[in-house]
């Protein structure tokens, strides 16, 4: 080969390499093909396949998930969809995940957890426009974060019986709170008195 058929090779042998990571880096995994298939479903995951995939750009334009009495065993893949603003699983049938965290979302408000009875932790931390939480109804529920939103409003905590312990000390402007039927040991209002 000469100089110059080297170096346009090596050009192009480049090129393909930034376009195979390039593709690469625009899907986000979603490893359970129940979650995938709600969202095709939905009309969410373009592609229409289980793949155990997802575009970023259809992760990214979809504002509203809403599960209810689906199969799901897992929501592994939700950090991709930046731009919710209401989050709704209630009722999901054969739920395997303990935790779920709902954090760093700029636009997400509206969030409802609820009748989900493998859920022992839930982190709805850091979304500086969520105003209202449902996380009711849930049976294993031993710990929800509620910390830095700003905005939050209204929260109902209701019959999680093993919930022991709820800190509402930095939600400034909530002016609902109902929390009943819960074991409740420490409950921090103390900046809201």
């Amino acid at each position: 080969m000469t100089s110059i058929t080297q170096q346009t090779f090596g050009l192009i042998l480049v090129a393909l390499l930034f376009s195979s990571f390039q593709v690469s880096a625009q899907t986000t995994a979603i490893p359970d093909p129940y979650f995938e298939s709600k969202l095709i479903q939905l009309g969410i995951d373009s592609d229409g396949l289980v793949n155990g995939q997802i575009l970023n750009s259809d992760a990214a334009a979809a504002t509203a998930l809403v599960f209810n009495q689906d199969t799901i065993h897992s929501l592994e893949g939700i950090d991709a969809f930046v731009n919710l603003d209401t989050l709704r699983c209630s009722r999901i049938k054969e739920w395997l995940d303990d935790s779920l965290t709902i954090s760093g979302y700029n636009s997400l408000t509206n969030v409802y957890i609820d009748n989900n009875p493998n859920l022992e932790y839930v982190d709805f931390s850091n979304n500086p426009m969520l105003s209202v939480i449902s996380c009711a109804f849930n049976n294993s529920l031993e710990y929800a974060d509620y910390s830095n939103n700003a905005v939050l409003e209204s929260i109902s905590c209701v019959s999680n019986t093993t919930l022991d312990s709820m800190d509402v000390s930095n939600n400034a402007l909530l002016t609902v709170l109902n929390c009943e039927n819960n074991d409740l040991k420490v409950f921090d209002v103390s900046r809201r008195v």
